[in-house]
């Protein structure tokens, strides 16, 4: 049998997000007979590297989980929400899965092409550290950790072989956008593509004094509504601060009302991408300068600064690293098409993801009916309280007419 690992997602590449709902642990227990099954059971195979099932579940679960936010808009069955030609959450869940396990599985390849070995001691050593360093911060032990691996249905040996290709990946992408690296990019001439692209884009700093009442995440008030003239007072008041030398930033805390915008935060768009009012203001003000006068939208009034758009601010660097992901990326797709075979058991993971899908409505319900059997209870509990405090109220009264 060929290699097998866990295939990681494309998102996965910013390796943070998808780390923060996993962890493992050196000290889990010996492979079940359930495990056994799970890491024996190949369902893909994409040149020499075989899927297993438990390898398909670990990125089958990281896209579910990532979509699963949908439900709080479709409802329960958003798996089966169309979304496109007769496709459904559930087709894009599926291929999106196997998308991805085929492109990191020529990372994988074309890493071993460039010297970087799962096996050398010094992958081995970070996985190590990596696995033991996470169940404790995102499981709080090898007890959560294990109930996560249950809920995936994968394996501790999936989960390995995962963080073993995050530290490849991680090591491919160091190693092709070095200096003189396979996927390095001319730093003049990305600074000169950054400054063409982003000519016909603001960057800027505001300040926002509302007319609107502010609430918090449960929508109850936190802060009411301001009349027009007392927010154009107020904005005017800051205007006035700022022309006696005072510092924007320090303004921001002060006095901002848009949680959008915090001290060294800054908005940068484009045309159409904020309202008339802002945007105009913005495009008529100089670099450095600050509008002299309120700005009113539907929002309230606004105080706006104009900031340069150059190679030193953020949007550069993530516009560099966005361009080195993309090389890096072409290059593994050039990989992916020179390796055969390419082949997923459509039916053995089709019947498993149904059986997992109706696995995880059984739950949903049960959860659900034990919900409601609990809510039906409370008045039932309640009324049988008032009753008692009813007959203690009648005690206490006899007593005091005893008295």
């Amino acid at each position: 049998m060929g290699k097998k690992f866990t295939a990681l997602c494309a998102s996965a590449l910013s390796v943070v997000m998808l780390l923060s709902g996993c962890g493992g642990d050196k000290r889990m227990s010996a492979e079940t007979d359930g495990d056994k099954s799970l890491n024996d059971k190949v369902v893909a195979t994409i040149g020499k590297t075989e899927i297993t099932q438990a390898d398909y579940n670990f990125i089958y679960k990281l896209v579910y989980d990532n979509m699963s936010q949908y439900s709080s808009y479709y409802g329960d069955d958003w798996e089966n929400m169309e979304i496109e030609d007769g496709k459904t959450m559930g087709d894009y869940m599926k291929e999106n899965t196997e998308a991805q396990i085929k492109q990191m599985a020529a990372a994988v390849a074309l890493a071993e092409d460039n010297g970087i070995k799962a096996d050398s001691t010094a992958v081995k050593d970070a996985v190590t550290k990596n696995k033991n360093n996470l169940v404790e911060q995102n499981y709080k032990g090898t007890d959560g950790y294990k109930a996560y691996l249950e809920e995936a249905r994968t394996t501790d040996k999936a989960f390995d072989r995962y963080l073993e290709i995050v530290e490849i990946y991680d090591r491919l992408y160091k190693e092709l956008t070095k200096t003189d690296g396979k996927a390095s990019i001319d730093n003049d001439k990305l600074k000169k593509d950054f400054l063409k692209e982003y000519a016909d884009k603001w960057r800027v700093q505001h300040i926002l004094i509302g007319t609107k009442a502010q609430t918090d995440s449960s929508g109850n008030e936190t802060k009411p509504a301001k009349t027009d003239d007392e927010a154009k007072k107020i904005a005017e008041e800051v205007i006035a601060k700022l022309d006696a030398g005072a510092d924007f930033d320090d303004l921001i805390e002060e006095y901002n009302e848009d949680p959008g915008i915090s001290k060294g935060k800054f908005y940068v768009f484009g045309t159409g991408e904020m309202v008339p009012e802002f945007e105009e203001a913005s495009k008529n003000l100089e670099i450095g300068s600050y509008t002299k006068e309120p700005v009113k939208t539907d929002y309230g009034y606004h105080i706006i600064k104009r900031y340069v758009i150059d190679d030193t601010i953020d949007e550069f660097k993530d516009y560099k690293k966005q361009k080195l992901q993309e090389k890096v990326m072409n290059l593994v797709d050039k990989k992916l098409k020179k390796m055969k075979p390419v082949k997923f058991e459509s039916k053995t993971i089709d019947k498993y993801l149904d059986e997992w899908s109706k696995a995880r409505k059984k739950k949903a319900e049960a959860a659900q009916k034990n919900a409601d059997a609990q809510q039906s209870a409370a008045p039932a509990e309640d009324s049988a309280q008032q009753t008692q405090d009813t007959a203690q109220d009648a005690v206490q009264a006899d007593e005091k007419q005893n008295q």
